[in-house]
């Protein structure tokens, strides 16, 4: 049987999404997860299935606490790494060719890029006598060898079959630094100047490099490199909200699960993780938005209190997550608030703190659109720049022509 006072969290959790009304008292973060995650709330059938799927309460709580830690901890770095956006942008391709080449599953590549973020805010690539456009590809080459090796060492490459091309992407890191776009260090700062000065210099990572920063990265995180990404956390929730749900919306979830795995890739290329946006809020504001695209849940449920709906619906349409314009809930009225339970249960999450995920995760979509839509167009203004020109310059060849035949003739 549950306890009425977790009964009474989960139905005023569900009364206030239902209505679109928050808290107005402040509740910690860890109370939350309690009144949330109770074993008690469920049934022993339930917890015996999420158990089975490996996604049990005690996982949640254990991720939760680890990560808010962490997070503390990190913000409390006094010499984080300075990386430009387009600095971390080529490293995380980077990571990601060396992934496909070493055979790396993708959702691990994914908890490479938070291991990479997090160790950059640690500050790592820690100052040595090498120069920095050594650490940073030694570092970024150690963590994706790390997890290859903890995937299976047995199949997995050594550090001197990375050397080649770690030393072709310091290479172009060293030559690229002097410019704007790329850099490893604020503009202006003495080692960009010092990279301005050598722009076609050929940089050599060797075994050792990668095998320092692979002990230099363990040590700053603690020698916990299972650390859970956006993609792990969206596949748990969904996962629970699955089971919580009795396997009514299996289907619903599935394509939910894809399409928050696409977009968390997005948003990973586009901004750093961060204490303000850690992995769990991420994949609980994608986990809301979706579930709304597949009209599982109304829009207006995760609609915060300071957004008015006007905006709400404007702000979801500028994610592009709906391509067919503003959806409607095709769940019934009197299943919403069943449904709503078994969400916040499986979240493990107050409903205040979902609708600001949600709100916190369109917003950083919309960013995602600008940032793609920007570079299209400036791209097809160059199109059109060059078709001009090359039109041009073909009406030009023939008035030649055309003037040609005409002294030809004249003649």
């Amino acid at each position: 049987r549950a306890r009425p006072w977790c009964c009474a969290a989960v139905g005023q959790g569900v009364a206030m999404l239902c209505t679109g009304e928050m808290l107005q008292q402040k509740v910690e973060a860890n109370h939350q997860v309690e009144d949330f995650l109770a074993e008690t709330a469920l049934d022993e059938d339930l917890l015996d299935e999420l158990h089975a799927e490996a996604v049990s309460n005690q996982l949640i709580r254990s991720w939760a606490s680890a990560e808010t830690k962490v997070w503390k901890e990190l913000t409390a770095s006094k010499r984080p790494l300075q990386l430009g956006a387009d600095c971390r942008e080529a490293t995380l391709q980077f990571m990601d060719g060396l992934a496909r080449l070493t055979g790396l599953s993708l959702p691990a590549w994914h908890v490479a890029t938070l291991l990479f973020d997090q160790a950059c805010l640690a500050g790592l690539p820690a100052a040595s006598s090498r120069s920095e456009a050594e650490e940073l590809p030694a570092a970024a080459a150690a963590i994706v060898l790390m997890l290859r090796k903890d995937e299976c060492s047995v199949t997995a490459p050594c550090a001197v079959d990375l050397v080649s091309i770690t030393s072709q992407f310091a290479t172009f890191l060293h030559n690229t630094s002097a410019s704007s776009s790329v850099s490893v260090r604020p503009a202006g700062s003495a080692c960009s100047e010092k990279a301005a000065e050598e722009p076609c210099a050929k940089v050599s990572v060797t075994a050792s490099h990668i095998l320092d920063q692979e002990r230099q990265v363990l040590a700053a995180l603690r020698w916990d490199m299972h650390r859970p990404a956006v993609v792990t956390w969206t596949d748990a929730l969904c996962k629970r909200l699955d089971v919580i749900s009795r396997r009514e919306f299996t289907t619903s979830l599935s394509w939910v699960h894809q399409q928050c795995f696409i977009s968390a890739q997005a948003l990973l290329m586009q901004s750093q993780s961060s204490a303000e946006m850690p992995p769990r809020r991420t994949a609980n504001g994608l986990l809301c938005l979706f579930l709304v695209v597949a009209r599982v849940v109304p829009l207006s449920i995760f609609r915060p209190p300071q957004v008015t709906p006007a905006d709400w619906e404007t702000l979801l349409l500028e994610t592009k997550l709906a391509t067919t314009g503003l959806p409607t809930c095709d769940l019934p009225k009197e299943r919403l608030p069943v449904f709503l339970r078994s969400m916040l249960s499986a979240t493990g999450c107050s409903p205040e703190v979902l609708q600001s995920d949600a709100l916190a995760v369109a917003r950083a979509m919309r960013l995602v659109v600008t940032s793609q839509v920007a570079p299209a167009d400036l791209q097809r203004k160059q199109q059109a720049k060059q078709k001009a020109d090359q039109d041009e310059h073909q009406e030009r060849q023939w008035q030649q022509e055309q003037l040609q035949r005409r002294k030809q003739t004249h003649i």
